[in-house]
């Protein structure tokens, strides 16, 4: 621990944990339901009494498209049923014809 800290939490990661399945799978269905963007508000429809930001989901829903569409470098694919990954590869292809 450096002498700056003294005990205290350093930094402004207020949350480490790792995500679960049902979140992200909750994450999944709520995009595939009402599209990508908008993270506010999918944030207070969806995740209201979770601790994740409007910023981690955006965050975890690059990581899982990088994830799941063959982008990723030597990642570790998170566990999702056959169909969650099915909607991760449908959202990512209409994100490409939006471009």
């Amino acid at each position: 621990m450096s002498s700056t800290c003294k005990g205290k939490k350093c930094g402004h990661r207020k949350n480490n944990d790792h995500w679960t399945y049902e979140e992200m799978k909750k994450l999944v269905d709520a995009l595939y339901i009402s599209g990508v963007g908008n993270w506010t508000k999918l944030k207070h429809e969806n995740f209201s009494r979770s601790v994740r930001t409007s910023m981690n989901l955006k965050d975890k829903w690059r990581n899982l498209k990088k994830a799941y569409t063959g982008n990723a470098k030597k990642r570790i694919l998170p566990t999702l049923d056959k169909d969650c990954v099915e909607k991760i590869q449908k959202l990512a292809s209409k994100m490409k014809l939006h471009l």
